[in-house]
């Protein structure tokens, strides 16, 4: 081919190269994403005059909005607080998630009720970001926006509400949580175990454990159920157990080791009894070894080795030999924390034993 005809085609390419280059922004924009973009703050250079910086709120160029957002935030001028909230309501969407990030860096009491508002988004990128900031501020006033959050439809701000809520530690949300506990809405209830176990409410413990009786058997058996309310279940399941762990109520480990036990519940219940450092759990785990379920047995010897329980050392060896590969695996990923493995070199290296 004429390298005559290829000059103009490969001029036209450097162009539009150069041009996305210069718009900076334009992925994001394309992708409607929301992300936290803290490399935007590198290629801009601000004055030390926190007035110029926040004149670099008006600029056209999104990357450069967004920078100066996290500029303002690390500042932690209050002088920013105004012209952040006013970002809020900009065209693009990592620009307010920026202005919700800064916000929530400079804890300013004034910045609740536009964040509270930014909860009710269409942008769940948003709300997350909001959600995450109101906990940072920390003022109970945000609570009752937080509490109706924990319904929401997406998991990451249903989960950044309740770490807020943890944050926080307004005991007088505890009522209406347990309340929704028996919510007909799945995520509502999911949402409210977790937030209780951020508050460490051991009001809580028994509500929760009768919310996985509830759920396990119907997730085990979920081929009769619609895709949605299995989902809804699996979430009430994971952030149950995780919150009975956080609570740290021994009360609950009857019920957590029975959860062990079942399909649905191995895969969490055993964490959750890790956190609550039970002495009776180590021996109801050993008795799990036995399940004729290939993943109880698995993940009931990684709970022992997390436990660095001394009498599981010899049931998880002869482990090792299981005829289910996926339950030997697991034995031996458990002596990365037993410490009473007989082959383990040094404190913080724990050599796997080769399956026979």
């Amino acid at each position: 081919m004429n390298p005559a005809r290829l000059a103009p085609v490969l001029l036209l390419v450097l162009l539009f190269v150069a041009a996305a280059v210069a718009a900076g922004g334009v992925t994001a924009l394309l992708s409607g994403g929301c992300e936290h973009r803290t490399h935007v703050s590198t290629q801009y250079f601000f004055p030390t005059d926190t007035e110029g910086v926040i004149k670099a709120l008006g600029k056209w160029d999104p990357d450069h909005r967004a920078a100066a957002a996290y500029e303002l935030g690390r500042r932690g001028d209050p002088r920013a607080v105004a012209p952040l909230i006013r970002t809020l309501g900009d065209w693009q969407p990592y620009v307010r998630c920026a202005a919700a990030w800064a916000l929530g860096e400079l804890k300013d009491p004034r910045a609740v009720r536009p964040l509270a508002r930014s909860l009710r988004h269409s942008n769940p990128d948003l709300r997350r970001a909001a959600a995450e900031a109101l906990g940072k501020i920390g003022s109970p006033d945000a609570c009752d926006a937080l509490v109706l959050a924990l319904g929401d439809e997406n998991g990451e701000v249903r989960k950044e509400a309740a770490v807020a809520l943890g944050r926080i530690g307004d005991r007088r949300v505890s009522d209406a949580l347990l309340t929704a506990l028996g919510d007909a809405n799945g995520f509502r209830r999911g949402g409210a175990a977790l937030a209780l176990g951020e508050l460490r409410e051991t009001r809580a413990a028994e509500p929760l454990c009768r919310l996985l009786e509830e759920v396990i058997p119907r997730i085990d058996e979920a081929g009769r159920q619609s895709r949605q309310a299995a989902e809804q279940d699996c979430l009430i399941l994971w952030a149950a157990t995780r919150a009975l762990g956080r609570i740290g109520d021994t009360r609950a480990t009857p019920t957590l080791v029975w959860a062990v036990g079942t399909y649905a519940g191995c895969h969490y219940a055993p964490d959750a009894l890790v956190e609550l450092q039970d002495p009776k759990a180590s021996d109801l785990l050993m008795a799990a070894l036995a399940n004729p379920d290939a993943t109880v047995r698995g993940f009931s010897a990684e709970a022992l080795g997390k436990l660095h329980e001394r009498r599981a050392v010899e049931p998880l060896i002869a482990l090792l030999k299981d005829p289910d590969g996926w339950a030997g695996g697991h034995a031996a990923n458990a002596g990365r924390w037993c410490r009473s493995w007989p082959w383990r070199a040094g404190p913080t290296t724990a050599p796997l034993p080769r399956r026979p």
